[in-house]
């Protein structure tokens, strides 16, 4: 007897997705569409099939006998099936024995390898974290206090940044940018007192993370400590600038309402000026700023912000005082402009993914999951539909850099 043919979606194609698409006996089965949330892998080829957007329709509900969803949180693409049937829903990372279409030893080689993955970068990392040097890098809570108490500015680098300085492409958000990388290399080499030069806490032990946390730093960095570590001079001090991350990361997240409440020290009382990405949106719906005088914002393109570096500088020069502080949401670009605005006068302050942090930390997250009207950079679900400023927010922006 011939096998009916069974029509698949794959949505998602990153690692559960390849695994997902390994494990399909494709005797029996037919891939309708392939889809993703990220927009940059739109139109790509994927195992010999054009990626599509995330859009679910009704030809799919017709034509279409499962969806199989593959990333690692799926909130949002159960958002947008929420009127397919349940029953044709398959959640790539559960047991899908029952399904004799897909082969569950396939599936098991995935996640041993990954398991020898993850043991082999804990390995190759192991020398680093098992150094006992002095630490170089101070802590968040303090990092936050030198803001508070002596005015302090605050400028942060990561994995995005290093590779940029390297030469590389890391971040979706900004591609990589010759002159970016000099800047990125001025920043790291400034010697001013009244900047703060923070880097992420990952070059020694990694017992503070969560095993998940853990192991993407381990990935990252394992084969590239040699060549980060010679941009930066062990001889200073240094700040951790995961400051702006103060929950998901930690096992240990008591101290987070202690880091979100010197956070909110560091504005109270002041008018401030954010200069974020469009759909970053830094506040709404949360009481992050409850506590300021006043506030204004400077709305600058979601991507590749760099290319308007200079007009943003020319914006704040003609149009801030310099007792309004300055927080800076940008990416690598706000690691720059806070050095260039330091040497302009004002105190400025990458303040990086904090409001998303506190979105989570709010919500007893446990993972990374999508923020309505927000932008997200770790999640695929980057771009964002809603219109969510209120009229008075609307108020607020003092300059859209993005018409």
């Amino acid at each position: 007897m011939e096998k009916k043919t069974v029509n698949v979606i794959i949505w998602g194609t990153g690692f559960w997705g390849q695994m997902a698409y390994s494990s399909i006996d494709f005797s029996c089965v037919k891939i309708i569409k392939v889809i993703d949330s990220d927009y940059e892998k739109i139109g790509k080829v994927w195992n010999g099939l054009i990626i599509e957007e995330n859009d679910i329709n009704w030809d799919d509900e017709e034509n279409c006998d499962y969806i199989i969803l593959c990333m690692k949180d799926y909130y949002y693409p159960l958002e947008l099936c929420k009127n397919i049937s349940s029953k044709k829903i398959i959640f790539s990372r559960d047991d899908l024995s029952e399904y004799q279409w897909i082969d569950s030893t396939v599936r098991e080689k995935y996640y041993e390898d990954k398991k020898q993955l993850s043991e082999h970068y804990a390995q190759q990392n192991k020398k680093y974290e098992k150094r006992t040097q002095t630490k170089i890098i101070v802590s968040a809570e303090q990092c936050l206090k030198k803001i508070i108490y002596e005015s302090k500015s605050l400028t942060r680098f990561g994995d995005g940044e290093f590779e940029i300085m390297l030469n590389r492409d890391r971040p979706w958000f900004q591609k990589y940018n010759e002159s970016l990388a000099y800047e990125l290399l001025e920043v790291m080499n400034t010697e001013n007192d009244e900047l703060l030069i923070a880097i992420p806490d990952e070059f020694d032990s990694l017992e503070q993370y969560t095993d998940e946390a853990a192991f993407w730093i381990r990935s990252y960095i394992w084969d590239k400590h040699d060549e980060i570590e010679q941009l930066i001079d062990t001889n200073r001090t240094y700040y951790d600038s995961y400051v702006s991350r103060p929950y998901l990361i930690y096992r240990d997240k008591t101290q987070a309402k202690k880091i979100f409440n010197l956070w909110k020290q560091v504005w109270k009382g002041r008018d401030i000026l954010l200069i974020e990405g469009a759909n970053t949106r830094n506040g709404l719906g949360n009481d992050l700023f409850n506590e300021v005088k006043s506030l204004s914002r400077i709305i600058c393109p979601a991507k590749d912000a760099f290319s308007i570096y200079e007009s943003i500088i020319e914006a704040v020069l003609k149009n801030i005082r310099k007792e309004i502080l300055l927080l800076i949401s940008l990416g690598p670009t706000a690691t720059v402009l806070v050095k260039k605005f330091v040497e302009y006068g004002y105190q400025a302050i990458d303040i990086g993914q904090i409001d998303n942090e506190y979105e989570w930390y709010q919500m007893a997250a446990k993972e990374r999951i999508p923020i309505k009207g927000k932008a997200v950079p770790e999640l695929n679900e980057r771009l964002i539909n809603e219109d969510l400023y209120s009229e008075d927010v609307k108020k607020q922006i003092l300059i859209d850099l993005t018409k």
